[in-house]
């Protein structure tokens, strides 16, 4: 279970390092003003950080909801990515990366262990 969540926090990280490589005048200098693109990344890296705490916590509706928001996601993210690797190779292959350690995150948090540790949790409260 604690690996997951730190699979899941070094993400929120590595979203920090790419966040400069995205905004307006950084490597990939997306279209969007700069002001939008910290206001989105403030929320997006809150929102984020919510959720991983809340399923540090034993939250099961946590772990649920940040599944189905991933899932969700994976469309937009994929044409992001596509744009990305031709205006920031770096900024692509870091959110390879990141994708790939929040599936494996996920994957973790609905594992046997995992799921017995939120059962647990839940008869605590």
């Amino acid at each position: 279970m604690g690996s997951a969540v730190q699979l899941l926090y070094i993400t929120l990280i590595i979203g920090l390092i790419r966040a400069p490589l995205e905004a307006p005048g950084g490597v990939g200098t997306t279209p969007a003003p700069l002001t939008f693109v910290l206001v989105v990344g403030v929320l997006t890296f809150a929102v984020g950080w919510f959720f991983i705490y809340r399923i540090s916590h034993g939250a099961n509706w946590a772990r649920v909801t940040l599944f189905v928001l991933f899932i969700l996601g994976m469309p937009l993210y994929l044409l992001f990515l596509i744009q990305s690797f031709r205006t920031s190779p770096l900024s692509a292959f870091l959110a390879i990366g990141q994708a790939v350690l929040q599936l494996v995150g996920l994957v973790m948090l609905f594992g046997r262990e995992s799921s017995a540790w939120f059962r647990a949790c839940k008869k605590r409260a």
